[in-house]
């Protein structure tokens, strides 16, 4: 679960950005946002490890729910596991984009773990990307605030470091409120200093609604302005488990009500050089939600 840092921008000045942003795309980019509109990338987290009999499934499913990219669970030492090559071929041959995803907390406070892993991920092939899910405010010491200005600097160099270990783009999942101001460093908030070093960002703003002050296009419209600015890809995360409080998560308001909610968000992102499409979290629960299991 997501925890915002104690300080954090009003959500009145959040939703007036909001505002500014959507106003000046629909006058750039109306005519685009509305060829767009139902049109957007879609990517799907994959918790469940590659086993014999899963690849096929998650393959068939992502295709039908028009799902282009796949956010494939692979920790360090996946490669021992035979069964991540046939899943990465199956999704090759549905045509179907799979990046390699791996985190923990801790990998904020070391980068040896993740450039390891990067290089693992590497020299295995068949991946088209790194997706890390490092989640520093999992922490002990987050809420500490002299400890959480370290941790903010040495998950920096992390994400750095892994950038630059080699070719493979880098797409990182961030919470929302890394815009908050007070997490910033050299005048910036800690999201640009992240999209200074990434290819792609994965924005978890887990919201059920797309309007108004806590919804999502008001909790992404900063990292999407920034991305246009910055030439950062930013993809708009969201969920469907079974999680508190409600308002987090589509799982009570079924998927019906999340399309009607993503095609608002949509119409109104669409037109950014920088809007991506949506994520959505997780392979097990979005099934579930669809079968009604």
């Amino acid at each position: 679960m997501l925890v915002r840092p104690r300080s954090y921008v009003s959500s009145g000045l959040r939703y007036f950005a909001a505002t500014l942003l959507i106003a000046s795309l629909a006058i750039a980019g109306s005519a685009t946002s509305a060829e767009a509109q139902g049109n957007s990338p879609r990517a799907l987290w994959v918790w469940d490890a590659p086993s014999a009999g899963l690849d096929q499934p998650v393959v068939n499913f992502a295709v039908q729910q028009g799902i282009d990219t796949l956010y494939l669970n692979a920790p360090p030492g996946f490669s021992s596991n035979p069964d991540f090559g046939s899943f990465i071929a199956a999704a090759d041959a549905a045509g179907l984009s799979v990046w390699a995803l791996a985190g923990d907390p801790s990998w904020s406070l070391n980068s040896a773990p993740v450039v390891a892993w990067a290089d693992e991920v590497a020299a295995f092939g068949g991946f088209d990307g790194l997706a890390p899910d490092i989640e520093p405010w999992g922490l002990s010491d987050w809420n500490n605030a002299k400890k959480q200005r370290r941790i903010v600097r040495s998950y920096l160099s992390v994400l750095s470091a892994v950038s630059d270990r080699n070719a493979l783009p880098v797409n990182a999942a961030v919470p929302f409120w890394f815009d908050d101001p007070s997490l910033g460093s050299k005048r910036l908030p800690l999201i640009d200093n992240v999209m200074g070093r990434v290819d792609a960002i994965t924005v978890m703003a887990y919201r059920d609604t797309a309007v108004g002050p806590d919804g999502i296009i008001e909790l992404a419209s900063y990292e999407v302005a920034r991305g246009a600015q910055l030439g950062v890809e930013v993809i708009i995360g969201v969920e469907t488990d079974n999680v508190a409080p409600d308002k987090v998560t589509f799982a009570e308001e079924g998927v019906a009500v999340m399309e009607a909610e993503l095609a608002a968000v949509e119409t109104a992102l669409s037109g950014s050089s920088a809007f991506g499409g949506f994520a959505v979290h997780h392979y097990s629960s979005y099934r579930n939600l669809l079968t009604g299991v």
